[in-house]
């Protein structure tokens, strides 16, 4: 029997936000695939459009994908970005963040932005 799981939805990652501020629209850059709500993105500065986060994280702007996306072409979604608390149990990395170390070094990142991972 094939297991059956409910899809990820933005209460299952976001914790806590203040008001409005927390959360911003945003677009991801076309290519990106499937995403799940808790995905870690980061900011590409030249395209100006969000993108998976690889370890090797080549900006400061690190955000947390709030809903589920389908982006093959570019596509407005909801990104967690600062003052909120996030599940750090429904972070989704990329397979580059293959070690704790990785991991807790972009959750330090969000932290330094405001978003908290509990």
């Amino acid at each position: 029997m094939t297991a059956y799981s409910m899809p990820r939805v933005s209460s299952d990652v976001v914790r806590s936000t203040v008001d409005q501020i927390s959360i911003d629209t945003v677009t991801i850059s076309s290519g990106q695939g499937t995403l799940s709500a808790g995905t870690v993105m980061e900011f590409d500065s030249v395209a100006g459009e969000w993108i998976i986060a690889a370890a090797s994280i080549t900006t400061e702007v690190l955000g947390v994908l709030a809903t589920n996306v389908v982006a093959t072409a570019d596509t407005k979604a909801l990104m967690v970005v600062r003052t909120a608390a996030v599940s750090a149990n429904s972070l989704i990395f990329d397979a580059s963040f293959d070690t704790q170390a990785k991991k807790d070094a972009a959750i330090a990142r969000l932290a330094s932005l405001g978003v908290v991972a509990r």
